[in-house]
């Protein structure tokens, strides 16, 4: 069995609330890993702005998750190949593009049941890449029961299929011949 050792969670530092509710699940998880002499490493890719929530949990912060700049796409793309999962515990994600993108590095992801990408990952049988993050204890059994598997094949290529421009763009024309009706 691979040796689980990098994780890469998103912070999204929109604002103080946004904050508090993303950030403190996975400063939670990354905790609990420490306390249990995981050798795991928690990664945010965030640019931090300053706000009186994250003045007040920096310190936790920077004690046990590196937080590493925006980066452009390619350097983006060899750094979701060196991760070994995302975890994704935010309490309200329209999307999710950031769980395609690591799925599309062939990584699993594990997200809060409230991340758009949820549905998706149940049409495919990965329900136990759902999970909510109110217990780090519960997360922590859940990332080392899915950190070895992969996105099946299909939904990989589902997703380029369905996000292809092409197919976008026809989708789009669909919409807009309806409403010219």
């Amino acid at each position: 069995m691979k040796k689980l050792t990098a994780i890469l969670g998103i912070l999204l530092s929109v604002n103080s609330f946004a904050e508090g509710m993303i950030t403190k699940p996975f400063i939670s998880l990354a905790k609990e890993a420490s306390r249990q002499k995981l050798p795991w490493k928690f990664y945010a890719v965030t640019k931090v702005h300053p706000s009186p929530w994250l003045k007040e949990h920096l310190k936790d912060l920077k004690k046990f998750v590196e937080v590493v700049g925006p980066m452009p796409p390619v350097k983006l793309k060899k750094f979701y190949q060196k991760i070994d999962l995302l975890v994704m515990p935010s309490h309200f994600e329209t999307f999710g593009g950031v769980a395609m993108e690591a799925l599309l590095q062939n990584k699993p992801v594990l997200l809060s049941p409230t991340v758009g990408w949820g549905h998706t990952l149940k049409d495919y049988q990965l329900n136990d890449w759902i999970i909510s993050f109110s217990d780090s204890k519960k997360v922590i059994k859940r990332i080392r029961k899915i950190s070895t598997q992969t996105p099946p094949k299909k939904l990989l290529n589902d997703i380029i299929k369905y996000n292809h421009p092409n197919y976008i763009f026809k989708q789009y024309e669909k919409v807009f011949k309806e409403v010219l009706k």
